[in-house]
């Protein structure tokens, strides 16, 4: 098929179009054409990831985030959020499969991988900080888990979950009236939460 010089801006503005219209199928067809005819565009590859991005496509979303960046080290993302958010989902996955005994190819190092880019690339996000210290303390990794546990504290001081976890990773420790303490936190954010109440009681 003959193309016109150019075609490839014309696929990338029309892709931004669909893009921004929600019509994300037919935007990425736009900028799998402006990536063939110029296969060094770093915008092209970069809104292709926003593409798959919006339709749970976190994998190939990372995929087209990382040729953009390699492409072009100094490429501005519209915000560092959606770089961030890819990863922690993407890390989300890896991490359900590991809990998953029948999945004998998964393990966690693919998770904290995940969640610890998304933290690199978004210091102020919750949810990677909280996830990633979910997987320490399955791994027994108590002080990693306190100190990820802190850290979302500090992001969300009303995560009840999050002074829990720090309370078990505490209670492993043996260190008791610290985890006495945020058992007690935890259950003035949700006095209703059973698990809150059983550690909660086990410890006093």
């Amino acid at each position: 098929m003959l193309r016109i010089v150019g075609q490839d801006g014309i696929d990338l503005k029309r892709g931004d179009t669909y893009r921004n219209n929600r019509k994300y199928n037919e935007a990425i067809r736009d900028y799998d054409s402006a990536t063939q005819l110029r296969p060094e565009y770093a915008r092209a590859f970069y809104n292709r990831g926003l593409a798959y991005y919006q339709i749970n496509n976190y994998g190939q979303a990372i995929k087209d985030y990382e040729a953009a960046i390699k492409l072009d080290v100094n490429l501005k993302s519209e915000t560092n959020e959606n770089f961030s958010d890819a990863f922690y989902r993407r890390g989300g996955d890896y991490q359900a499969k590991a809990d998953n005994e029948e999945n004998k190819d998964y393990d966690y190092s693919l998770a904290i991988e995940d969640y610890s880019v998304a933290i690199r690339l978004n210091p102020n996000s919750f949810d990677p900080y909280f996830k990633r210290g979910l997987i320490y303390l399955t791994q027994q990794k108590y002080d990693e888990a306190i100190n990820d546990c802190t850290k979302a504290i500090e992001l969300n001081p009303k995560s009840a979950d999050a002074y829990n976890n720090r309370g078990v990773a505490y209670s492993k420790k043996n260190e008791r009236d610290l985890a006495i303490d945020n058992f007690r936190r935890a259950f003035a954010l949700n006095p209703n939460d059973p698990v809150i109440r059983r550690n909660l009681a086990n410890n006093e």
